[in-house]
């Protein structure tokens, strides 16, 4: 699952991608 939510945060940089980002400081 982790595998895609990054897909999808490089693929979609939107506001999503920052509260993953926040949520998960990789």
């Amino acid at each position: 699952m982790a595998e895609r939510a990054e897909k999808v945060h490089e693929v979609s940089p939107g506001p999503r991608s920052i509260i993953r980002h926040l949520l998960v400081p990789q």
